[in-house]
């Protein structure tokens, strides 16, 4: 997510002290863009990495995702995790167990992985526990994995499809199993969508005996867009995160959000202008959700992927959602 100076002194403002752990950015695309010519530069014009400039503005913590295949395949991973490590940030690793794209309206099993309960179990298994291994045999611990990627309507299709919560619950827990066995010692995240919306049902559903228990996991993530859905609204996210946290007591992260850089003729879910100054506003109202959680458990924010020039839309209607406009320049709301 964003995090900049400006936007750490919002972070403050917003609820006295940020009690904020991880204030991050999903910056996966960083090589791609670069690859495509980008050169990225600070505030000031000065060009350098796109990781050393959010860091050098507030910014901790780096996600970077990773597919069974393809571009963000693992060796990709691994090339950008040095790159968040070396900048002084924690790791966050999304795994999408899938040779694409994962979402709540795509989850594709990998190439070759099978199709039933048992092959899949293995599979997960084996491959969690040696992305883990691997991370850790070049020196970048993953200090937080996420198991799924926006997984509200199961993974690994259509196995591990709604409604075959056994299906899903016995898998989940075989690859937190296999993260173990590749000596990952870091917090487990599990990352639904619509965070805004009362995700109990879901849990309730999944942690079954000697499948999926809460002890397979320590964080709570979810993804939270001003665009989709007008009633995806700060007051919303509130409620269902405070119910949630008060039923199961995890920690909880905003995974992934965005607001927008430029005019947007799209219905948003809050007030705020279609600006660099609304982005660092949209920030702070989760932020200060995020403080007012039982508990302290509210402990980070993820912008979604601020830095992918050839992709501003983010996948949403809105022209322009980055932290860096169209020269590759960091915006005020990262200065």
């Amino acid at each position: 997510m964003l995090l900049t100076q400006t936007f750490s002194r919002i972070l403050l403002l917003a609820c006295g002290v940020s009690a904020l752990t991880y204030k991050g950015a999903d910056i996966s695309s960083v090589p791609v863009s670069e690859a495509a010519g980008t050169t990225f530069k600070d505030t000031n014009g000065v060009a350098g990495k796109a990781e050393t400039i959010l860091k050098n503005h507030g910014m901790n913590s780096g996600r970077v995702r990773i597919w069974t295949a393809g571009t963000y395949n693992l060796a990709y991973g691994l090339a950008l995790g040095k790159r968040i490590k070396a900048a002084g940030m924690t790791l966050l690793v999304d795994l999408h167990y899938s040779d694409t794209w994962a979402d709540p309206g795509h989850q594709a099993i990998p190439s070759g992985w099978g199709s039933t309960v048992s092959a899949l179990n293995t599979n997960i298994y084996t491959y969690t526990q040696s992305v883990v291994s691997a991370f850790n045999a070049q020196g970048t611990p993953i200090d937080i994995l996420a198991i799924g990627n926006e997984i509200n309507n199961g993974f690994l299709w259509n196995v591990g499809a709604l409604p075959n919560y056994d299906s899903i619950s016995q898998m989940l827990h075989s690859a937190r199993s296999g993260a173990t066995a590749g000596g990952f010692t870091g917090k487990a995240m599990i990352h639904l969508a619509d965070g805004w919306k009362d995700n109990t049902w879901w849990y309730t559903d999944m942690i079954r005996s000697g499948e999926l228990s809460t002890s397979d996991f320590d964080i709570m993530g979810f993804s939270f867009y001003p665009f989709y859905n007008t009633g995806a609204t700060l007051s919303a996210l509130q409620t269902s995160l405070t119910t949630i946290v008060n039923k199961y007591g995890k920690d909880v992260i905003i995974a992934e959000t965005d607001w927008p850089a430029t005019s947007c003729s799209t219905a948003m879910s809050a007030s705020y202008p279609d600006s660099p100054t609304g982005q660092l506003q949209w920030i702070s109202g989760i932020t200060s959700v995020l403080n007012a959680l039982p508990g302290g458990h509210g402990k980070g924010i993820y912008y979604w992927e601020p830095t992918w020039l050839q992709n501003a839309n983010l996948g949403s209607s809105c022209a322009d959602n980055l932290l860096f406009d169209s020269s590759g320049t960091a915006r005020s709301s990262v200065a």
